[in-house]
């Protein structure tokens, strides 16, 4: 059986999908844990994370001889080469024996829509199309406290999360993550018991009625308490935040690596570096 026939025939139930966000953080402080009894079937990282997490998928939707040309990136080429596990991408090259060709066209026959604007929302999408049943989201923050803009893809992957709620696909994001908010919620101990609820702010309600009219869902002797809201991103000496845009890969850098390129610039590879 070839590589691409095994992976396109593997219908996991749970998922933990693992990009390079500051809450990949996260995913190893659950998954290290000495008492954990780990949810997933398999897991799935973005880029480069396949350096730093045992996974059963890799994903780089790049075209991989570009990327593997790039100046700046001289282990990728045999990173990739010598790769044990499979990665998921644009297309199948004969070079990356372990590169498995996207199902672009399947997916988008699925989700019936083509807002797949970043690798995490091509993974999701997938996801849907195969049967998962829980997807768990790490590293998938998409703005950051540190960075005035957002990173790209952060409403496409918004949508697909609409999408998995209204066909029954749980999901669940930690509450150090932007994704979605989950870094504003708090949790909420009921003052009758029962169990307690984590909850997100609604635009225009308050948690204690004194600036605007409570939450309904919390009561007057309810006790509100902030989550950990996102990790904090390493600052260097001149308080410029060590996290980029992109998704900590040198395909949003220039060929020098010295900065992100703008959104209408082709990324990584200059067309002497093509040669």
């Amino acid at each position: 059986m070839s590589v691409a026939t095994d992976v396109l025939q593997r219908r996991p139930q749970a998922v933990a999908m693992v990009g390079l966000g500051p809450s990949a953080n996260a995913f190893w402080l659950e998954a290290a844990r000495w008492d954990a009894m780990l949810p997933w079937d398999e897991v799935w990282v973005v880029n480069r994370a396949a350096m730093a997490f045992k996974h059963d998928l890799a994903w780089n939707m790049h075209d991989l001889r570009d990327l593997t040309r790039n100046a700046k990136a001289p282990a990728e080429r045999l990173r990739l080469l010598e790769s044990t596990i499979p990665v998921m991408t644009v297309r199948a090259y004969p070079e990356f024996p372990m590169a498995v060709e996207y199902p672009l066209k399947a997916v988008m026959a699925y989700i019936k829509h083509d807002v797949l604007s970043s690798t995490p929302a091509h993974m999701v999408a997938y996801a849907m199309m195969i049967g998962v049943k829980t997807i768990y989201l790490y590293g998938m923050d998409f703005h950051y406290q540190n960075l005035p803009q957002a990173e790209r893809g952060g409403q496409g992957m918004a949508f697909l999360l609409g999408v998995c709620t209204a066909l029954g696909i749980d999901y669940k994001i930690p509450n150090t993550s932007s994704l979605l908010a989950a870094n504003e919620c708090v949790l909420v101990t009921h003052a009758g018991g029962g169990p307690q609820s984590i909850l997100r702010p609604i635009y225009g309600y308050t948690w204690d009625g004194v600036n605007g009219p409570r939450d309904p869902r919390v009561g007057d002797g309810d006790k509100v308490e902030p989550g950990d809201r996102q990790m904090p991103v390493e600052m260097s000496v001149n308080n410029t935040g060590h996290y980029r845009l992109g998704e900590a890969e040198l395909g949003d850098l220039s060929p020098d690596g010295s900065k992100p390129l703008t959104e209408s610039a082709t990324p990584a590879v200059t067309e002497e570096l093509r040669s």
